[in-house]
């Protein structure tokens, strides 16, 4: 048999899913921490990526990752079906590009199906059911399985490295030293640093921070714990410099972020 070790495979979790008339659509955010999948019933609606644009209609559906910022547009109103979610690593770390869909009749057939069953008052106990679970994986990682090989990141080829991203999602709420990162990894602490450079494109604190500012924002979204409190969770001495932070990263502030949500 194969050795499964270090595979890794999508692990969808839901955020959020909805179908709903939309008809102002200038208070989005341009950039999230998770995967945002939108389907329409009508044309009208589009987002733009650095100069890109992607329509979302009846025939095409678009998949934005996390962390890439988008410009949306929006000429009439529209059904539209939108899903957050997250895929689990290395797969939340595809960036550089929005992605678009063609749909098969079979597929549209599919979207109107999965809308009008969001629609009515067992929307939360649907959603939680086997059929409804397995049903959602299928449909997006079917259509995120045509993105090319090569597009996906891949999990850093050491071991060490691969050692020392679990040991920072474990501490989250408490950001690691590169002197504690390197213990892990079995290197001074200037080769770790160099090395986690070369592996992931930034130092050990720019992903730690990434991360952090990431989990914090889900807060913001799906939970009532106030801002200075989220701050705290995850290490951030402040709620300026966490604002600070958060702005530099989605372009927005905090207290903005949540409000776009009501």
């Amino acid at each position: 048999m194969t050795p499964m070790r270090d595979i890794n495979y999508p692990s969808l979790k839901l955020y959020s899913i909805g179908c709903q008339r939309v008809i102002d659509w200038s208070g989005a955010v341009p950039m999230r921490s998770h995967w945002r999948l939108w389907r329409n019933r009508q044309d009208g609606a589009s987002v733009v990526h650095y100069g890109q644009e992607r329509l979302i209609s009846p025939g095409n559906a678009v998949i934005v990752p996390p962390d890439t910022p988008i410009k949306h547009r929006l000429r009439n109103p529209v059904d539209s079906l939108a899903i957050h979610f997250s895929l689990g690593q290395p797969f939340d770390f595809f960036r550089g590009k929005v992605l678009s869909f063609q749909l098969t009749t079979s597929l549209q057939n599919e979207f109107d199906q999965l809308c009008d069953s969001l629609k009515g008052i067992e929307d939360a106990a649907k959603i939680q059911t086997m059929d409804f679970r397995f049903g959602l994986t299928s449909l997006i990682c079917g259509m995120l399985s045509s993105v090319p090989e090569h597009d996906w990141p891949k999990p850093p080829a050491d071991e060490r490295i691969r050692k020392t991203l679990s040991m920072m999602e474990e501490y989250l709420s408490a950001p690691l030293s590169n002197k504690i990162l390197a213990k892990k990894a079995g290197l001074c602490p200037n080769a770790f640093a160099r090395l986690f450079k070369l592996s992931m494109g930034k130092s050990p604190q720019a992903h730690q921070l990434s991360r952090r500012l990431e989990e914090a924002s889900l807060l913001l979204r799906y939970s009532g714990d106030s801002i200075e409190a989220i701050a705290e969770k995850f290490g951030f001495c402040d709620r300026h410099y966490f604002s600070r932070m958060f702005r530099k990263k989605y372009e927005t502030g905090p207290a903005f972020y949540r409000n776009s949500f009501q």
